[in-house]
This record gives structure tokens, sequence and C-alpha cells, in this order.
């Protein structure tokens, strides 16, 4: 009893030491700590918590989030693998290894990520960079009205010198505006509150300026972009566009290889965005533009619309074995059709994944389009053009082994799991 009550009265001094307010995950009922990608501002003396629950089925869940010291003295409640555990720890993002799970903060930067924040402290969304990535913070001004973006972005984008951000500044007399970039390499660190004074100062005195080529929007003499193929860069990285026939911006992954400029439409590299989804997800479109996303097939049918297209598939599995499938011809129609797949002209080595979903409606959970007398987007966890059922299923559940996950049936002729896929387009 004493032993406790000593433990307990140095973890108290321990904690009340603590005076500045940790950011910590915060998600309640998730079945892994990984698949959190909300972060809230703790009050002063919180700290940052972590609760597994065992529920009556056998499922375990997790909830994590900002404590009290008080509640996480009683972190002795139990550690072996089906137990209830919780566990608590005092510096920033530190409660996803909690009750020894794995700390997926190690993988890579970790980047506030928002798209047209106005208020400094109102983005509690981050996303995790790939080791090739780094943490930006952009300011834009239209008309006097100030919003920021933030994410993570190509390093060579940043374009960043001796460890240090940069910032530049260039105008788009089309939109009236201004914009302003900053780039860092810790986690967390293109938070407005603490970049922001910086970015002002160093705009004073700065003589770098990020060229036409790294911003993030690249418009071309005709005007803005109407997909990758119309930037005027050759570096792969976040680019805005407007498709043609459409009046909004969206933004986009761009790949550039010898000359080629490919949109990117599809993009999973680590199962963090959830892709089952309904039937007006993937009209509009979801993800995290800079990790994983659906463009959305409004946005592909404009974009495939608009001239004749190839489509590129990009595959590789958990060893790092990867192959492509390329096709000469790829067109969807609009929501009216459906978004009916028009696709031919195979090549590659991956095998024609697509060849079955030639000619179908794009089916989701709530909108059953193949024609399988039960519903092929609900038992496979995704949205596709499913026939009955599929070679191919891209957007099923990430790293599943029983025949719902992410696949390319004809690469290997069974359903093992990618890791990556990609599919890009690029206007010939």
């Amino acid at each position: 009893m004493e032993t406790i009550l000593c433990y307990c009265i140095i973890l108290l001094v321990l904690y009340s030491k603590s005076t500045v307010a940790l950011t910590c995950f915060d998600c309640q009922n998730i079945s892994h700590p990984r698949f959190c990608e909300q972060v809230r501002k703790c009050k002063d003396n919180q700290i940052c918590g972590l609760e597994r629950e065992v529920k009556s089925n056998g499922d375990i869940i997790y909830n994590v989030g900002c404590m009290t010291p008080q509640v996480c003295d009683t972190s002795n409640v139990g550690v072996g693998t089906n137990q209830p555990c919780l566990s608590c720890c005092s510096t920033d993002l530190c409660n996803t290894n909690g009750c020894g799970e794995l700390d997926y903060t190690k993988n890579g930067t970790l980047c506030y990520a928002c798209s047209g924040q106005q208020k400094p402290d109102s983005c509690h969304t981050v996303s995790f960079c790939e080791s090739f990535e780094m943490c930006y913070l952009e300011e834009k001004s239209y008309f006097g009205e100030k919003f920021y973006n933030s994410g993570c972005k190509v390093k060579h984008i940043c374009d960043v010198q001796f460890n240090k951000p940069i910032v530049g500044r260039r105008s788009i007399q089309q939109s009236r505006s201004t914009s302003q970039l900053s780039c860092c390499d810790n986690n967390l660190c293109n938070d407005i509150d603490r970049l922001h004074g910086q970015v002002q100062s160093t705009i004073q005195t700065t003589t770098v300026h990020v060229s036409t080529s790294t911003t993030r929007t690249t418009t071309s003499s005709s005007g803005p972009p109407t997909e990758c193929a119309d930037v005027a860069s050759d570096r792969d990285g976040v680019y805005t566009i407007i498709p043609k026939g459409s009046s909004q911006e969206i933004s986009v992954f761009c790949i550039m290889r010898g000359g080629n400029k490919w949109t990117v439409i599809q993009r999973r590299i680590n199962g963090k965005e959830d892709f089952y989804r309904s039937w007006s997800d993937y009209k509009s479109g979801f993800g995290t533009v800079q990790t994983e996303y659906w463009l959305g097939n409004d946005n592909v049918h404009l974009i495939s619309a608009n001239g004749d297209h190839d489509l590129s598939v990009y595959v590789e599995d958990f060893n790092g074995l990867h192959a492509y499938a390329n096709y000469s011809h790829f067109l969807i129609g609009d929501e009216s059709t459906k978004y009916l797949l028009d696709i031919t002209g195979y090549v590659g080595d991956a095998g024609d994944g697509l060849h079955d979903g030639n000619g179908m409606k794009f089916s989701t959970k709530d909108s059953d389009n193949d024609i399988n007398s039960g519903n092929c987007a609900h038992d496979r966890h995704a949205g596709w053009w499913f026939r009955s059922c599929d070679y191919a299923n891209l957007n099923g559940r990430y790293n599943d082994t029983h025949g719902a996950g992410n696949y390319w049936y004809r690469w290997r002729q069974n359903t093992t799991p990618l890791k990556k896929s990609i599919m890009m387009i690029k206007k010939k």
C-alpha cells in the first residue's frame, strides 16, 4: 500500500510540473490506435491517455484522448493481450503506443492537415507523411480574407535548404490572391500558432522565393490547369486544378515521369482512409490528397471526357514486389450513366484486372448496379465497377485476407491484399 501511494505521489509531482498544454490523439471506439487522425490540445496539466477495452463478444476497441493524472494513476489495471488496459504519457502524441501497441508516429513526420481553415486553432486533423514528405503551411489571401491549408508535401517541392523553412510569395492576377508557403520537418511543426509569426517575419527578410514550378497551384498561359497535363512543372506533388466543365478548384497529386504528366485518381499506401463509402462520397471524392484518396467520380468523368486518356495502374505487395497494368483508352460516363466504365488496350505484367469491369456501372454499398444477385459493393467493402463480382478491387478493406480486401486478382490469381495501389490518367 505504501509503495502504491508513493508511486501515485511521484506521478502527481511529475505531471504537476507540466505547464505546457499537450497535443494528443483524440478518438473513441476505434479498432486500432493508428487509425486515429484526430488530435486536440489538452487543458493545462492534462496528459495523453490510451484505453483498451475488451467487449463481451471479444472485440477490442481503443479510446485515446486527454486525461487527468488522477485517472491515469490507475494505469496498472492490466497489460495482458486480452485484458483491459489504461496507459498514460506526458509528451505530444504519445498515446498511440500505450498498452504495448506499436507507435506509428515514428514511421514518418506527422503534420496538421486541413484545407480552407480560417481560424488558426481550427485544424484538428493530422496526416502521417511518407519518408519523402514534410509538413507545409500555406497562407492564402483572397480579397483581403485569409485562410490556411496544411498537410504533407513532397520535400523537393518545399525546396528546403540547410534544414530551414523557406517562405515564398506569389500573386495570381486572375483571383486577386496572394499565397505564402512555409515548410518544416518536425511533428506538428505546421501549427499556425507556432509558425504564423515566423512566416510573417521571414517574409520581411528572406531573399528566397518559391518559383512557379514549386508552388502548390501552377497556372498555364491559357488559364488554370484542368488536369496534371496542363501543369507547368515537371515535379511530383500536390497541385490545384479546375477540371474542364467545372468551376470548382480541387487538389490532386501529380506524378511527372519523362515528360508524361499523370493525374492520380486513386491512391492507397497505408490503410488509414476508409474506402467503404457511400455513393455521394465516391461521387464527390474523399481522403487526403497528400496520402490516400479517391478523386471523385464527377471529377474523373470531367477529366477523362476532355480528350482521349490513358490509364496506368500500379500495384505493390507487402514484400515490395510490384507490377503495372496500362490501358490505352479510359473513360467513365457521368452520373446519369452511373459512371459507366469504358476501358480498352491493356498491356502490362499485372494482368487485365479491369476486363470484367468494362461496360459496367459503378456500385457502392447504397447503390447496387452489378449483375450479381447480391450486392458486390457490400460484400467486397468497396465502391467499384463490379460485374459479378470482380477480378480487381483496389478499394477493398485494407490488408483484409478474407476476400474483401484490396487486391488485383489477375496478378497472382488470388486475393492477396496489396500494400500500395495507384490509379492515374494522362491525356494523349
